[in-house]
């Protein structure tokens, strides 16, 4: 098949490729059309480490995340209906929807963690997520965003400024 990674899920084919730089297109392919998606390395580490939150609270009630980007921003909401549990992965931009993904559960979540784990593979250490480089980007972004860390003296200035130091310090604030 094309692109660098690809798996199948129930009728489903997800194409994984990397393109431009940073840049990653994601395709779903079923029997009747061919939805993508495009994403940078940042936001596809965010999107794979989401779908894994799912697949570990996939029987509570409710599973909503965002990602704002700049005019943009990444939806992941769990849904279900009568052939069961799916992610709807969409991305809008000035309002307007560019792309979107469904995500079958499949059998015991095998679908969530193979489109997980495709999407961590071809991203590589080009999609290292951390909470610093989303604002180094001028992301608004996921995480805590107004607490300061617990106990250990360090100013919310100073996470600011230097996220990967503050978590080799062993913090789980931001981890």
């Amino acid at each position: 098949m094309e692109g660098d990674g690809s798996f199948m899920v129930e009728s489903k084919t997800f194409i994984f490729s990397k393109v431009a730089g940073n840049g990653f297109r994601i395709t779903e392919r079923n029997r009747k059309m061919a939805l993508f998606l495009f994403i940078n390395g940042t936001s596809a580490s965010w999107v794979a480490r989401m779908v894994e939150e799912a697949l570990v609270s996939r029987r509570s009630d409710g599973f909503f995340r965002k990602l704002r980007l700049g005019n943009g921003v990444l939806f992941l909401q769990r849904h279900n209906n009568n052939r069961g549990y799916f992610l709807h992965l969409e991305e809008f931009w000035n309002g307007r929807r560019r792309g979107s993904l469904i995500v079958p559960e499949g059998v015991k979540g095998c679908g969530w963690e193979g489109f997980a784990y495709h999407l961590k593979k071809v991203t590589g250490p080009a999609g290292v997520f951390t909470e610093g480089s989303l604002r180094r980007g001028g992301v608004a972004g996921y995480g805590l965003e107004t607490e300061k860390p617990p106990g250990n003296g360090v100013s919310y200035a100073f996470v600011l400024r230097s996220p990967t130091n503050f978590l080799i310090g062993g913090s789980s604030a931001m981890a």
